[in-house]
């Protein structure tokens, strides 16, 4: 590979490899550090549920003159939880929803690999915003005054109260927005351009009032611990977060991982092509003078491998072909 001048992001294609990459490694991950990724993945959207309710609940002034820039602020702030998760580490379910699609149309794992990432980044997530709920915010005794118990308990109720195909389609613009965001976190190659790529697209996922699983589970876990009226279990999980979570499938796995992979993928998918095939189809994409990758991922080094191995392959059976056919011939017997 020649030295190219370093641009700081990763172009289309070099973002999709880098994807199935990661997808391909949470599929490998242990059990305990995924579940351990997953609980942080909800604590940390916990605080930005935390901060939010403080900065946006206490400014009731804003909210009811100005609510577009009170949704902005919250879109601001609750960008942090999935800043601290993608860098520091954590497992998001919207993480899955982008990531282990494009792993497994490249054939790098199975479809019960995507389906065990889920149940499990889901029931973790679940068990961080409780804990969230319950420890950092009301054994902390954080909203027990208002403005603040007066805004949770609103809020809680909103959210289980717009409508079933409402919460649906905003949890598929919510998820749509929040995969764009690791698309552009995945594509940037510094810090601060992560986080830049991270805070524009939350920032109008708050500002459109959108829906996210993980994000609801610590505001409606709030609500029922300060007892919201009108919020029951029942509501919190039929009226918001089974078609919050179906909405976020549509959006962050057919809305981005699918899209980005038919458009960013060789023109014939590496998924219908024979194993001989796809190795010399994807090392001369990845080889391209017009547009080489700028940093060699894992799954450049396997295909890599694997052209060699078939290139040795192919000379080693060459020789012995060569080696039945002379001798078939008579030359070199011993009879000569």
């Amino acid at each position: 590979m020649r030295n190219k001048e370093w641009k700081g992001y990763l172009t289309g294609k070099e973002t999709l490899f880098k994807i199935i990459d990661f997808g391909t490694a949470k599929a490998r991950q242990k059990f305990s550090k995924h579940a351990l990724l997953g609980i942080l993945g909800g604590i940390y959207l916990g605080f930005s549920g935390i901060q939010v309710s403080i900065t946006v609940g206490g400014a009731k002034g804003i909210r009811e003159s100005n609510p577009g820039v009170a949704n902005m602020i919250f879109g601001a702030l609750f960008s942090v939880g999935f800043i601290f998760s993608f860098i520091c580490g954590g497992e998001i379910f919207t993480d899955g929803l982008v990531y282990m699609f494009p792993s497994f149309y490249a054939k790098q794992i199975k479809f019960r690999n995507i389906m065990s990432n889920w149940l499990t980044t889901f029931v973790m997530n679940f068990l961080g915003a409780f804990l969230s709920a319950w420890l950092l915010t009301y054994e902390a005794d954080l909203f027990n005054k208002d403005p603040f118990n007066e805004w949770i308990k609103e809020f809680a109720l909103l959210k289980v109260s717009q409508g079933w195909f409402v919460l649906f389609f905003k949890g598929m613009s919510g998820a749509y927005l929040v995969g764009l965001a690791y698309w552009l976190a995945t594509s940037a190659q510094d810090i601060f351009s992560k986080i830049m790529g991270i805070f524009f697209p939350i920032l109008a996922f708050g500002a459109l009032s959108l829906e996210h699983a993980t994000a609801s589970m610590y505001f409606i876990f709030v609500g029922l611990l300060y007892k919201a009226p009108g919020v029951t279990v029942f509501k919190f999980l039929w009226s918001n977060l089974l078609p919050v979570t179906l909405g976020n499938i549509i959006g962050g796995s057919v809305c981005v991982a699918s899209v980005y992979y038919y458009l960013y993928c060789p023109k014939d998918s590496v998924a219908n092509k024979g194993k001989n095939e796809q190795v010399k189809e994807l090392y001369e994409m990845m080889n391209d003078d017009n547009e080489e990758l700028e940093v060699t991922s894992n799954v450049t080094r396997v295909f890599r491998t694997r052209k060699v191995t078939s290139v040795v392959k192919s000379e080693t059976s060459q020789n012995e072909n060569n080696i039945v056919d002379s001798e078939s011939s008579g030359i070199g017997s011993s009879s000569d």
